[in-house]
C-alpha cells in the first residue's frame, strides 16, 4: 500500500511539473491603455478619452470608388476631379472631438521597407481629411497642373508621427493635435504604383 502511494506521489509530482507555463492563459493583442487591447478583430483602431476615460472602437474598412486618371476627361487647368470617394456624407463609426490615437495591424515581414520606413520618409498609412460633397466624401482628388502634364493625386494629410510596437504587429499613428469636427479615415496608399487603395477606414468626429 506505502508503495501505491509513494507511487501516485511521484506521478503527481511529474505532473504538475510537466505542465508548461505557456500553457497558461494570457490576455492576447496589444495593451493600449490599462484593461484595453488591440487585436485581429479589426484592422484599425482608435483609442480615445473623452472625459478622462479611455475607450476603444474598431474601424470597419468601406470601399472608395477610384477614378483611373487615364479615364478622366479633358479638363482647365487647375480644376479638381474627384479622385477616389466614399457614398454619403457620414461615417458610421463616431468619435468626440480631441487627442485620439490610432492602431494599424501590419505585418513587418509583409513588406519591411514600406512598412517600417525612417522618420523622413512618407508612410504608407496616412489620416486624412474627407472633404464634404453631396451625398459623398472626397477622400483624394486629381489636381490638373496643365496641358501635357499628368494629374496628381492629392488628400488633406493630417500631420502625424507613426512608431511600431515592439513586435513590430502594430503601427501606432498619433495626430500631430487634436482632431477637430469632420469627416476622417485612415487610408493606405500602395507605393509601387503612387495611388490609394481602395481600402478606407473612415469614421467622423463630433
Amino acid at each position: 500500500m506505502k508503495s501505491i502511494i509513494a507511487c501516485l506521489s511521484i506521478l503527481a509530482s511529474i505532473l504538475i511539473i510537466s505542465v508548461p507555463a505557456s500553457s497558461q492563459s494570457a490576455p492576447a493583442g496589444l495593451e493600449v491603455a490599462p484593461g484595453l487591447r488591440v487585436n485581429g478583430d479589426a484592422i484599425v483602431w482608435v483609442l480615445e478619452s473623452p472625459d478622462s476615460t479611455p475607450a476603444l472602437h474598431p474601424l470597419t474598412r468601406n470601399t472608395a470608388t477610384i477614378t483611373d486618371p487615364a479615364k478622366l476627361p479633358p479638363a482647365s487647368p487647375g480644376k479638381t476631379r474627384d479622385g477616389a470617394i466614399l457614398r454619403g456624407t457620414r461615417a458610421t463609426v463616431r468619435i468626440h472631438a480631441g487627442q485620439a490615437i490610432f492602431y494599424v495591424a501590419y505585418s513587418k515581414g509583409e513588406d519591411e521597407e514600406n512598412h517600417k520606413p525612417p522618420p523622413s520618409a512618407p508612410l504608407i498609412f496616412s489620416l486624412v481629411r474627407l472633404r464634404p460633397a453631396a451625398n459623398k466624401r472626397v477622400v483624394a482628388w486629381y489636381n490638373n497642373p496643365g496641358p501635357h502634364q499628368k494629374p496628381t493625386l492629392q488628400e488633406t494629410v493630417i500631420e502625424a508621427t507613426a512608431t511600431p510596437s515592439d513586435d513590430d504587429s502594430w503601427l501606432k499613428i498619433t495626430p500631430a493635435k487634436p482632431l477637430t469636427p469632420g469627416e476622417y479615415a485612415i487610408v493606405q496608399r500602395i507605393p509601387e504604383y503612387n495611388h490609394l487603395s481602395n481600402w478606407i477606414f473612415d469614421f467622423g468626429v463630433d
